[in-house]
Parts: C-alpha cells; structure tokens; sequence
C-alpha cells in the first residue's frame, strides 16, 4: 500500500503559507521504496494547504504513453505497432523517476488558500458550467477548481511544487500496466458506449464524466466520489473528473517523439515549451469519443489556452513534488 502523507482537511484555514524547497526546484531524489524521506520538503514547515488533502508517492518506473487504436473486434485498445502509425499516433515507453503526487485534484477549497494568502489569482468560472453558484461557494469547497495554465502553474509553485507531465500523470494512472487507463474504468467506458442501452451505475458514471458527447459538460462533481476511480499507487480521479493541466507539449507523431528508445526518459515537452499550448490529462472522454468514432485514441490535447483565455470544458490540475 502507497504511504501518503496526510494532512487535516479543512476550508480556508488561514494558518498557512506557501514556502519553496531548498534548491527551487520542488523534486526528490528518486528512491525504490514507498517510504516518506524526512526531509521531503513540504514536511520542513507546515504544510501550506491543509484543505488540498493528501500527498501520496508514485514509485520510479515506466509508462506507455502516447496514442492508443481500438480494436472494434477485441474491442480493446491496443499500442500502435509504428510510430507514427495514422494520425499523429506514435506510443512509447518512457522512464519516470519517483516523485509526490496529490491524491486528489485540486478543488476550489484547496485554491482558495492561495487566492487568500494573495499569491493567486481567482479561478475563472467555466462558462459551459451548468452550476450557477459561485466557485466561492462554499457548497462548491469539494468541487475540482477550474483555472488556466498560468494559474495552476503558480499554485503549485507556492506549495513548493510544480504541474506533472503527461508520463507522470501516465504512470500514476496506470502503473506498470500495459493498458489504457484504470482497466475496469476503460473496460466500463468501451461496454456502456458500445451498448447505449445499458443503464446501470457504472455507465451513468461514465456518462457524467464525459463532457465531449454531448457538447455541454455535466455538473461537476466531489473530488473522491467514484470507487473505481482509483490508480495503483491511491490516486484518485484519475481516470475521470477534470482535464488535467501538465508541463507537456508534443506530437505524439514527431520524429522526435517516435525517436525515443524504449525507458527513455521523462521528455517534459517537444517542441519547445508553449505557455499557451500545453496537453491535458483526462480519459473518460476522449475513450468514448474513440469508441463511437473508431478512430486513434491521443493524450494530446492542443489546448491552446493563454492566461485568462479558456476554451475546453473543466480544466484542472494537481501538483508533483
């Protein structure tokens, strides 16, 4: 079982403070076990967002990250054999070392520690939100904060951590797994979309998390709340939620992409890093919409977002140390 670290959960606490770590940096040394390191640098003061929840570590080793085709026969996802292979698809191995990740998303109660201490600006409200309260709100507190990219970014700088790439959120999703997503999630995601007709729980779970069928995003929901929505290493929302803000930026079919030998290391970005321009991580979604258009399956999502510009439903974030 993965060790978190816990801290007390609350709403707008005003004892905290954001801090950075010794060499401004926010990462650990990659270790083999899941054990905390006593000077893991959120532990040298006290913790600065006591509402954002737990942290929880993600042990050192591979992801396959990148494009997925599905197979209408076996009605599974499979790796491409080529990179590229179709449009833009390209999948490789890639070689993550150990780092913290939040076991939650973080929610509007979470943020607003930052908004308080005045090192963060207020989150911009989902336009397409179908909620009409006020992220403020404290019936809201629970609920997945929706920011752009630059926001996010000096969160996680003000807890002394930074936003994860693609292979991290990859590897925590996934684990050692040579699959797509959290399985019984994916499996659910392929049945229910396959067979419109089922009505059962699991499908009406798929159905909230899916916000590109049907052009309006549903009503967000609590952080936590779906069993299944758990990774290997006790991270949740994973699978659905929010789209996911990372550091990442690449073509899943560049030849710089397709190049990587296999336990290559974490690439962070190819081309050069783009502010405004940066992949999201969200599964649920994009699963179903390859299902229905039996057509390849990418991580990629050009969102091309710039501060305070937002044009994709439910954009979110965690933070990695």
């Amino acid at each position: 079982m993965a060790t978190s670290v816990s801290v007390g959960i609350s709403f707008m606490a005003a004892s905290c403070g954001g801090r950075t770590t010794t060499d401004g940096s926010g990462g650990v040394d990659a270790a083999d076990d899941l054990s905390t390191p006593a000077d893991a640098p959120w532990l040298q003061e006290t913790w600065a967002a006591p509402a954002c929840g737990a942290i929880s570590p993600v042990p050192a080793g591979s992801a396959w990250v990148g494009a997925w085709t599905f197979d209408s026969v076996t009605h599974t996802f499979k790796r491409p054999t080529s990179c590229p292979d179709g449009d833009n698809a390209g999948n490789k191995n890639i070689r993550v070392e150990r780092f913290y990740l939040m076991v939650l998303p973080a929610t509007n109660g979470c943020y607003a520690e930052c908004v308080t201490k005045g090192t963060c600006k207020e989150p911009v409200r989902d336009p397409k939100d179908p909620d009409t309260r006020s992220c403020s709100d404290p019936a809201r507190a629970s609920q997945p904060v929706y920011v752009d990219y630059s926001r996010a970014e000096t969160f996680c700088q003000w807890l002394g951590g930074r936003l994860p790439t693609v292979a991290e959120l990859v590897r925590a999703t996934q684990g050692d797994a040579d699959a797509l997503g959290i399985r019984d999630l994916t499996n659910a995601a392929i049945n229910c979309t396959e067979h419109p007709e089922t009505m059962s729980p699991i499908c009406a779970t798929i159905s909230r998390m899916d916000f590109i069928t049907s052009g309006h995003p549903p009503p967000l929901y609590d952080v936590g709340t779906v069993p299944l929505d758990v990774g290997p290493f006790g991270h949740k929302d994973l699978f659905g939620s929010v789209v996911a803000w990372t550091r990442t930026f690449v073509n899943w079919g560049s030849d710089a992409f397709c190049k990587l030998p296999n336990a290559a290391p974490d690439f962070v970005t190819f081309p050069p890093p783009s502010q405004s321009q940066h992949i999201g991580h969200q599964l649920a979604a994009k699963i179903v919409k390859t299902v229905q258009s039996s057509t390849n399956f990418s991580a990629d999502f050009e969102l091309g977002l710039a501060d305070d510009s937002t044009v994709a439903d439910y954009l979110g974030f965690r933070c990695v140390f």
